[in-house]
């Protein structure tokens, strides 16, 4: 978009400056030398007035879009680059020089993979349970530097493993599950795996609060919606029930009884549902086994980051981190230069700033297109809406929706300068600098010129 609005702005002064160039006349006497470079520094004079007018109107539009971007939900997010540039600063360092090899990174490869064939055993809940399981061993891994096989055994089943299983997945073997903890545990043991699941720790706790804060930066009316949907929600849980913990499946009955199940709770879940049909519909639900309740229980909460165990999902996670906030920051940056245009249009109409009209001077014969003599035989710049009836375009406003028909009826009014001044506004005030900085440059060459001659 940037780059769309700064070759518009060089056409326009290669456009203006053409005709000057057309009509020079050739440069065989003294005389003639000197009017050429009069006019020559006319030009430049000329283009540094426009130069800075526009780098003026650039800033007031850069100060207007600061006051503004927090209010449409455009200020800057941070990555998950910039984040593990800062832990590498926090966490020195490697884990080749904390004695971590590649054969502990293959050792915890294999007892995974014989986690996914237990846990296939439940088709239906197989992705929740391993999330699970797989979190309580990346912290199990890390008590064995301090602690024996068999106490951190003991400690993450009896505490952790065991009632997650009872609850989440009571078909499953428990005793197949302790086995396997029993087994990885203990072939781990050999190795330094506990350093690289501190490094890895550090990485999830870093990446899970990057997610957490671009999900936190939303406008202001998102973050209304959200509050009025949550709130929504937690008073259709109490007047009309919510799921039971011991059997999911069946509803307790909330303080209206039936009347509020079957009436009050569809009602007020009504933006809920919206919202997760909207999701749905843009494939952004989580891929976690979730029934529908704990869909709607999670929306607008950041996506969990997945425990990581190893160096390679590790890498994967961070690749496809970074490759989402350079599409969002994309997206941003066009939605930035959009506002930015439609402010500098804006302002540019307030102060009168009109390009075309800075620019006549050098526009010499060019100008007769867009401006005429009135009535009253005083210039009369011409508009959007003269310059189309000139070619026969007529807008018939009965096709168009009553809500735009005001806002056509007042763009119409604009001259072209005006829009083109708004434009040239979204290209920066730093652009503008760079113009005034070349055509002093220029200006400087030309009194050399002239002094020489």
């Amino acid at each position: 978009m940037k780059r769309l609005l700064l070759i518009l702005c060089v056409l326009t002064l290669l456009f203006c400056l053409m005709p000057a160039t057309t009509h020079a006349s050739p440069l065989v006497q003294d005389d003639a030398e000197e009017n050429g470079l009069s006019r020559i520094g006319s030009v430049i004079a000329t283009l540094g007035l426009y130069a800075a007018m526009m780098a003026v109107l650039a800033v007031g539009s850069e100060v207007v879009i600061d006051a503004v971007r927090p209010i449409f939900g455009l200020k800057g997010k941070a990555s998950a680059a910039e984040a593990l540039n800062d832990l590498k600063i926090w966490l020195p360092d490697t884990l080749r020089e904390l004695g971590v090899h590649s054969e502990a990174q293959d050792r915890i490869r294999e007892q995974i993979g014989e986690l996914h064939v237990i846990t296939a055993q439940v088709e239906d809940r197989a992705d929740k349970v391993q999330n699970l399981l797989e979190s309580r061993f990346q912290d199990a891994l890390k008590d064995l530097a301090t602690h024996s096989t068999t106490f951190v055994v003991d400690k993450y089943w009896k505490k952790y493993i065991e009632p997650c299983l009872r609850r989440e997945a009571p078909d499953l073997d428990p005793d197949q599950v302790r086995g396997w903890l029993e087994t990885s545990l203990t072939v781990l043991e050999e190795t330094n795996i506990a350093e690289m699941q501190a490094h890895l720790k550090s990485i999830t706790n870093v990446l899970e609060t990057v997610r957490q804060q671009r999900n936190a930066l939303q406008s202001p009316i998102v973050r209304f919606w959200r509050w009025l949907r949550k709130s929504l929600f937690l008073l259709g849980e109490r007047l009309g029930g919510k799921p039971d913990s011991d059997a999911p499946n069946e509803y307790r009955e909330g303080d209206w009884g039936r009347f509020g199940k079957y009436v009050v709770r569809p009602i007020l879940l009504l933006p809920s549902y919206l919202q997760y049909a909207w999701q749905w519909l843009r494939n952004s639900l989580p891929k976690e086994d979730l029934t529908v309740y704990e869909h709607l229980s999670r929306l607008g909460e950041h996506k969990r980051l997945k425990p990581l165990l190893t160096m390679d999902e590790a890498a994967r996670c961070i690749l496809e981190e970074e490759m989402q906030h350079t599409s969002e920051n994309d997206l941003r940056i066009v939605w930035i230069r959009v506002l930015s245009a439609v402010v500098g249009i804006g302002l540019a109409v307030a102060l009168r700033i009109d390009s075309i009209q800075l620019l006549a001077p050098v526009m010499e014969n060019a100008i007769d297109a867009f401006r005429g003599v009135g009535a009253d035989g005083a210039v009369e710049w011409y508009t959007f809406e003269m310059l189309l009836r000139q070619v026969g375009v007529v807008i018939d406003f009965r096709l168009v929706p009553n809500a735009l028909t005001g806002l056509i009826n007042w763009f119409l009014k604009l001259t072209p300068g005006l829009v083109l001044s708004g434009l040239g506004a979204a290209a920066g005030s730093a652009f503008w600098h760079d113009q005034l900085d070349r055509l002093r440059s220029a200006k400087q060459v030309v009194s050399g010129i002239a002094e020489s001659v």
